[in-house]
């Protein structure tokens, strides 16, 4: 009776027309996209309610008793029109006479989720239908006289507390009241539902897909949630600058946002069609009221400025904090790629003059438009966590992440991204913050934040599941696998958001951005590739776009999206592919004459560093003789690399004073992290290789270098290959002693047992020897150390392969102990490549004992390693070749009986082996393709007139450019 008696208080002060509980400014606001021709059977229906319509307006319906025609109407309307599905033999939505348990009493109809097991049923709705004649809020003439709308309501209060909503109807209206609101309906006249607005509203709102929900709430739920809040007036009728301010924090949660996507928005985009008014930084409107704004607006010393007239103008039109919202507005645009803004005051005049389409960026005449510059973000820097790993701040990041680990303070985007760059705890860690994270949703202006959060559980779905091994791995992976982003977008967020946030976390979550990345690196890719095709022809191309520009645009928009916005997505293969078809391309055009790209900024290399895998990096820089990055950026880029290496140690350069940084030891980090960390010390060196970084640059990272090298425990021999090969080209960067403490610090850290340093020994070695060829080795315990690393001898390549090129930097008597243990693997495991490596660095003489003879009985088995056919080669193996450019450099004659050796040998390698004494009847003059290259050899033949002949002849018949170059200087 409480209920009853509330209730009456509150009809007393009911109005005669009460405020709707959604209103249709309300509707439209959340709901402009809602179509109802996208519902199925919306004909049938329309054609249902025309013929109750009809039967209305014909009087029938007034001369029916209330139960000769309910059944038939809550079927017709609940059943058919809003799909409330009464007939299915197991489970249905619709249920006549719903008995309620506490009372007893029925309802004539309840929405719900209803099945054979009467104990389970679920009323989300009651219903209650009088006859047409019936006031629906007038006491009836019963024992207990309450209205039609009160006895709905006590059967509400009854069914329990799942039951949201109570509906009346008498046929002529329909009203729908939630159950904590009787004082306001929504109300719908039969006649009305012939309109197609009013059924749109009443489909939008009660269709059994919207309103009932069994497991969450449903959108009819959360409408009403947030229809208590004020409904932020329209863009059109607000101050241009509250317009501008208005469309940049819709996207809160999201640090960038495409500047293409902001360029098409309103108030920026004026047109009711798709622009393109984003170029090269500068955002471009044809918006009359932006360019008014623009005319009063400065900016000095990263300060804005208004004009006395802007003021008084916002003053008068109460427009709060001008310059808060104008700084965020500017700093907004300037972290989404935008530095200007172009605006143009009048573009129909100018469209009446001008072919170009006013859809794109057009160059306006000056007294037609204004640029500001809005870059007030100069001297900015971020010290986050995603900066401290890009920055290779390894130290840093992991101290971060270790001193707030558990912390609740510290879950949040960031630490959960963080955690997920470092690979912690095999990326449960971050999975952890993430479900915290959950919690964001519901709270105001967290939607954004919510939906990254949710996407970037799904990011970790494989890599959890690749990596992680725990107990729970499972619940984890099944916990993710039931995210639905879609369910996130259109349900759970639907009325948190704004119509163009939701599109654009539609695009996010399809990955549209990574897609036209993609594909605009391809198409500019191959344009450069057809570019420099047509200069190495010797072609020209006057005019024409910047298609290394249109490269870098598109491949920094997927960069500032994916590393600002904490999307966990670029360790996946898609994104390190764009990066490196983005690398190949810059370096395609870099190789292109006359026109290609003349340098490097920094920001390329690092991130082709941190990216690209060792061998796809070693294969797109193999032509480039010199990588040329720019002057400014040379400095960072050894700040950079300075900051890798001094992550892993503590204390100075002395072996004493040198500790490990524990938390980047292989026992305390992930796997993934490993390898990440020794790919980017690999593709470090590479670049060092290849750039021109001088030797004073260099100098900086020398000692940082060394002391890594001492205290690492990250790497594996194929990462110190690429130090290596450094070593070898560039040795002459180190000073001596730092080179001989690299050799030291390998020496002492190797084992027989080991083959992770071998290749260093070898090139610090004959680095040493050919920049610093005075200096020779004293050290008895080194050397002692390094034949105890090569006692442990086997079958294949042996230590003391590599260890023997100490042997020309030490001392007469040290070098003999790595000569003998030389001697004893060669007399033991003869190897033939092991005895070429000998003799190529003239450790040994061919005249030093019988292994020549050993070597010339292994090469004879490698007859026939090359054959031709029409012209073109098919090598099978190097070993002939190599031997006879050993033979020839190191001046080594063979004897008859040696020469005799060789039986298995095809006629280009019987003149290689002895050009002077063969029948030139039989020779071709392709065969000089291979040996292009070999100065001596060529030197050596170029009196032979019977190849001269033959040149020129195969020259006159097919002209090949290498082969008239090798004529040219040869036989010139």
């Amino acid at each position: 009776m409480l209920i009853i008696l509330r209730f009456e208080i509150k009809l007393f002060f009911m109005n005669i027309s009460p405020t709707p509980i959604f209103s249709k400014e309300f509707i439209e606001h959340y709901n402009s996209g809602f179509l109802l021709n996208n519902f199925p059977n919306i004909r049938a229906k329309r054609e249902i309610i025309a013929r109750w319509i009809k039967e209305l307006n014909s009087g029938k319906l007034d001369s029916l008793k209330e139960e000769e025609v309910k059944s038939r109407f809550v079927i017709d309307i609940f059943g058919r029109v809003l799909d409330f599905k009464f007939d299915h033999s197991k489970n249905w939505f619709l249920k006549e006479e719903a008995k309620m348990v506490s009372s007893g009493k029925k309802s004539d109809a309840a929405l719900g989720y209803f099945g054979i097991n009467k104990s389970s049923d679920d009323v989300r709705a009651v219903i209650e239908i009088k006859d047409a004649k019936t006031d629906l809020e007038k006491k009836q003439n019963r024992k207990i006289k309450i209205s039609a709308i009160e006895q709905a309501f006590e059967y509400g209060e009854n069914i329990g507390e799942k039951c949201r909503w109570v509906i009346v109807s008498n046929f002529k209206e329909i009203r729908f009241y939630n159950r904590n609101s009787p004082e306001i309906y929504q109300n719908y006249n039969l006649e009305d539902l012939a309109d197609e607005s009013v059924l749109k509203e009443f489909i939008l709102l009660f269709h059994k897909d919207r309103f009932i929900s069994f497991n969450k709430d449903s959108q009819t739920d959360k409408l009403h949630s947030v229809s208590f809040k004020p409904i932020t007036k329209k863009e059109k009728n607000m101050h241009i600058l509250d317009q501008m301010y208005h469309c940049v924090s819709k996207f809160d949660g999201l640090v960038f946002v495409d500047p293409n996507y902001i360029a098409s928005l309103s108030p920026f985009n004026i047109l009711n069609t798709q622009v393109w008014h984003y170029e090269y930084n500068s955002l471009f409107t044809l918006n009359n009221a932006i360019y008014s704004l623009l005319e009063e607006i400065s900016i000095e010393n990263n300060e804005i400025k208004l004009s006395k007239v802007l003021e008084r103008e916002l003053s008068k039109e109460k427009i709060s904090e001008p310059l808060v919202k104008l700084r965020k507005i500017f700093r907004f645009l300037n972290k989404c790629m935008i530095s200007t803004i172009t605006a143009v005051k009048d573009y129909k005049t100018l469209q009446e003059a001008l072919d170009y389409p006013i859809q794109h960026f057009f160059n306006a005449p000056e007294d037609q438009k204004i640029n500001l510059n809005i870059s007030i973000n100069a001297g900015d820097t971020c010290d986050c966590l995603n900066c401290n790993f890009r920055n290779f701040e390894f130290a840093k990041l992991l101290t971060k992440l270790k001193s707030n680990n558990g912390s609740v303070d510290f879950f949040d985007s960031e630490y959960a991204y963080g955690n997920y760059m470092t690979a912690t705890n095999d990326y449960k860690t971050s999975f952890q913050i993430y479900k915290h994270l959950e919690n964001l949703k519901g709270k105001e202006d967290k939607a954004v934040e919510y939906f990254l959060t949710r996407l970037n559980m799904k990011y970790l779905h494989n890599l959890i599941r690749s990596n992680y091994e725990g107990e729970d791995n499972e619940n984890i992976i099944e916990n993710i696998r039931f995210i639905d982003l879609d369910d996130v977008i259109f349900n759970e967020l639907e009325y948190e958001i704004d119509n163009d946030v939701k599109k654009y976390l539609i695009q996010i979550k399809e990955e549209k951005l990574l897609n036209k990345v993609r594909e605009q690196i391809r198409k500019n890719s191959a344009e450069i590739q057809k570019l420099k095709s047509l200069y190495d022809r010797g072609g020209g191309q006057y005019g024409g776009t910047d298609i290394v520009a249109r490269l870098k645009k598109s491949y920094l928009l997927l960069h500032e999206h994916v590393n600002k916005n904490f999307i966990i997505q670029n360790i996946f293969t898609d994104y390190r592919n764009i990066s490196k078809e983005l690398f190949a391309g810059l370096i395609e055009s870099y190789k292109t004459k006359e026109v290609g790209m003349q340098e490097f900024h920094g920001f390329f290399i690092r991130d082709a560093v941190i990216h690209l895998g060792i061998e796809d990096l070693k294969e797109i820089l193999k032509d480039v003789a010199i990588l040329n990055i720019e002057r400014d950026s040379i400095k960072n880029l050894i700040d950079l690399f300075s900051n890798f290496f001094t992550s892993f140690y503590k204390g100075n350069a002395s072996f004493s004073g040198l500790l490990p940084n524990t938390l980047l030891a292989e026992s305390s980090i992930s796997y993934d992290l490993r390898n990440n960390l020794s790919r980017i010390f690999s593709n470090i060196f590479i670049m060092l290789l290849k750039s021109n970084i001088k030797k004073e640059d260099f100098k900086v990272i020398q000692t940082p270098i060394l002391s890594f090298l001492k205290t690492e425990n990250i790497l594996y021999h194929s990462n110190l290959d690429a130090l290596s090969r450094f070593l070898e080209k560039k040795g002459d960067f180190f000073e001596l002693d730092n080179l001989v403490a690299i050799l030291k610090t390998a020496v002492y850290n190797d084992d027989s047992q080991s083959h992770k340093y071998e290749r260093l020994v070898s090139s610090c070695s004959r680095s040493i020897r050919f920049y610093y060829p005075e200096f020779k080795i004293e050290d008895e315990a080194l050397i002692k150390k390094a034949v105890s690393n090569c006692s442990a001898l086997s079958y294949g390549r042996p230590k003391i392969q590599d260890y023997v090129h100490l042997s020309k930097i030490c001392s007469a008597e040290l070098q003999r102990q790595l000569l003998d243990v030389t001697d004893q693997y060669l007399d033991t495991y003869f190897n033939d490549r092991f005895y070429w490596e000998l003799l190529n660095f003239e450790i040994y003489q061919y005249t030093y004992k019988n292994y020549f003879e050993k070597f010339l009985d292994e090469i004879c088995k490698y007859g026939g390693s090359i054959e031709f056919k029409d012209g073109e080669s098919t090598v099978h193996n190097f070993t002939f070749l190599n031997f006879i450019w050993l033979i020839h450099s190191i001046d080594i004659q063979l004897t008859i009986e040696q020469k005799n050796k060789f039986q298995r040998l095809n006629k280009f390698e019987e003149w290689l082996l002895d050009p002077f004494d063969f029948d030139y009847t039989l020779f071709e003059s392709c065969w000089l393709v291979h040996i292009l290259n070999n100065r001596k050899f060529a030197a050596s033949i170029k009196n032979i007139s019977e190849i001269k002949v033959s040149l020129e002849k195969e020259l006159k018949e097919k002209f090949d450019q290498k082969l008239s170059n090798f004529y040219v200087q040869h036989f010139i």
